[in-house]
């Protein structure tokens, strides 16, 4: 299942103002925006975010001339604080990422073989929320092919969002192989989601995050 949302140039620069404020980078500021808005649907305020990570190891002779993707992960573990105003939980969140960025070299997918060796399995492990960001690759427009078909197949990935920039806009992919989570639950997430990004752009960074944006409860 494939949604789309987006957001305007002028709306990510006020992001970016804000985040500047408060001395945090506007991908700490949608990580938080993404944790807050799973955090209304899961009744463990704790859980996992999976974050792909661009990494080619400098010790490797030749990594650089490799053709290819070469990534790895963050197993990022997110907790929502109701109390916690949203810009604080967003520098809360950065400093989390700096401290995980500075012990990169034991990566997640170490974590995952050493939980593998310990337990025998990886049912003890669940990150099936993922949230990719590819604001920093610079947009090229292609005219030679047409998107006639997109549609993730990672059954272990319950919901990925991905963070794409354009020249007049951001455009977050919300993914979900069909079936595993309803259309309800992912439009719900996307719509928290640029609700909260609205309010913030608008200036309302001291707002309590039970106030941002509330998803209707389902039966």
């Amino acid at each position: 299942m494939h949604k789309e949302r987006q957001i305007s140039e002028d709306m990510y620069s006020k992001l970016t103002a804000a985040a500047s404020q408060y001395g945090v980078s506007v991908f700490a500021v949608l990580l938080t925006a993404y944790g807050f808005s799973l955090s209304r649907l899961c009744r463990n305020k704790r859980f996992l975010i999976n974050i792909p990570v661009a990494k080619r190891p400098e010790f490797m002779k030749d990594i650089n001339d490799l053709l290819g993707e070469c990534s790895d992960f963050f197993l990022y573990d997110y907790e929502f604080d109701n109390k916690l105003p949203f810009m604080e939980a967003a520098v809360r969140n950065q400093k989390k990422l700096w401290e995980m960025n500075d012990h990169s070299s034991f990566t997640g997918t170490d974590i995952v073989r050493e939980i593998y060796r310990e337990n025998g399995n990886r049912d003890n492990l669940s990150a099936p929320f993922v949230f990719t960001s590819l604001l920093d690759i610079p947009f090229e427009e292609y005219r030679s092919f047409r998107k006639r078909y997109y549609e993730t197949h990672t059954s272990q990935v319950w919901m990925d969002i991905v963070a794409v920039r354009f020249n007049d806009r951001l455009q977050f992919n919300f993914e979900s192989v069909n079936g595993l989570i309803s259309e309800y639950t992912i439009e719900a997430v996307a719509d928290s989601f640029i609700s909260c990004l609205t309010e913030l752009a608008e200036g309302r960074t001291d707002i309590p995050k039970e106030k941002v944006h509330v998803i209707p409860e389902t039966n």
